[in-house]
């Protein structure tokens, strides 16, 4: 019975607690992605090969991703979803902020970056107290976070894209960050410029 419950133990390390990848932070480093070949989270082999290739040649690697491998986010073996997430995360360019909706996201951000428009503590993405991701992602147009932001992995700070596919166009979006806070001058407004 022992030996059972050990196996067992052993499985669901294999399969939820992933790799130990200290020495995957480095760029240039392949990135061990379980199910490459056999389309395990996607169905798609080009999909999951481009983003094996995004992490290995990226500067800044998501921390959940570092940390505790794709397993944080994705389930391989579940029938959920076309990305097999292990919690609700919206697809497409504007969408409803609601914190049921980013659930994945909220398991280690804090959800106060979508729901209070003045904080001090809930992002560094503010300009004093007002909270820059609550403006993004309310009001008329709001926008996904993976309209600016890389879920896996970017060159650039915070994993900002450095650009966006905004209908046919890849609309740059010009982020420059500084000791304070940054700037970015996308193609949807012109520069504008942030301190905390």
């Amino acid at each position: 019975m022992k030996l059972i419950f050990t196996v067992l133990a052993l499985m669901v390390v294999g399969l939820l607690g992933g790799f130990n990848l200290p020495e995957y932070r480095n760029p240039g480093k392949e990135f061990p992605v379980p199910g490459s070949g056999d389309s395990s989270y996607s169905g798609n082999d080009e999909k999951e090969a481009a983003v094996r290739n995004l992490i290995r040649d990226s500067r800044v690697i998501h921390a959940a991703l570092e940390n505790g491998g794709c397993e944080v986010c994705h389930l391989p073996h579940s029938p959920g979803g076309p990305w097999k997430l292990n919690a609700p995360f919206p697809e497409g360019f504007y969408v409803t902020a609601r914190k049921d909706s980013f659930e994945l996201c909220f398991g280690c951000h804090d959800s106060d970056l979508l729901e209070k428009e003045v904080t001090t503590t809930a992002t560094e993405f503010r300009n004093g107290a007002q909270n820059l991701h609550f403006r993004h992602m309310n009001g008329d147009k709001p926008r996904n976070c993976t309209v600016c932001h890389n879920v896996h992995a970017s060159d650039a700070e915070h994993l900002i894209n450095n650009k966006v596919r905004f209908g046919k166009w890849m609309m740059p979006l010009n982020y420059r960050p500084d000791e304070t806070g940054g700037s970015c001058s996308p193609g949807c407004h012109d520069a504008q410029r942030y301190s905390r």
